[in-house]
């Protein structure tokens, strides 16, 4: 027997999930029926056991697929939307939020907690990452031969028409133009 199933694909719905579903509907067709009524506890096992399968396995499956697509923002932003729901969004605010290891439900300071957090991130970012300087003076052998960053010194070589060619042609044509406002397509 052959279903059509509609919507997105389900890449995570395998042949053993897809065997636990049909006996679950099974039992419920069976414990619907006159003189069923001892084969609801069966259904409700089953219907656990699929939820609890299928939660797993899509768990597993969007971990992986996050995981895969980490080389580049583009296909991480991508592998994100694919693991948001298809559903409208829902308009729902949070009803109390845990600021400073308190609990308030007062939605001005639920919006200055959100607006504290997201202005504070670079900050915190590079409060946590180390400074080049910080990082090979740690590696210091103590001879005084510590590497600061006005020692490092970059070597530009004359770049080819080619290879400039080769660059800008693979620029994506649908992209703004960075900081110096040129667009990519010339």
């Amino acid at each position: 027997m052959e279903r059509n199933v509609r919507g997105r694909d389900l890449p995570w719905l395998n042949n053993a999930i897809k065997k636990a579903i049909h006996e679950r509907d099974y039992c419920f067709r069976k414990a619907k029926q006159p003189g069923g009524e001892n084969l609801w506890s069966t259904y409700k096992r089953k219907r656990n056991r699929v939820t609890c399968m299928i939660r797993q396995k899509k768990a597993r499956y969007y971990k992986s697929l996050i995981q895969e697509s980490q080389s580049t923002p583009q296909k991480l932003w991508k592998a994100i939307k694919k693991c948001l729901s298809n559903k409208k969004p829902c308009e729902q605010k949070p009803k109390s939020l845990r600021i400073n290891s308190t609990i308030t439900s007062d939605n001005r300071e639920i919006a200055n907690g959100f607006n504290k957090f997201f202005t504070n991130v670079s900050a915190t970012l590079r409060a946590t990452l180390p400074r080049v300087y910080e990082a090979t003076s740690a590696k210091s052998s103590g001879n005084g031969n510590d590497i600061s960053p006005k020692d490092i010194k970059f070597v530009f070589r004359p770049a080819r028409k080619g290879e400039v060619l080769k660059v800008v042609s693979s620029l994506k044509r649908s992209k703004s133009p960075g900081l110096d406002n040129i667009p990519p397509e010339l």
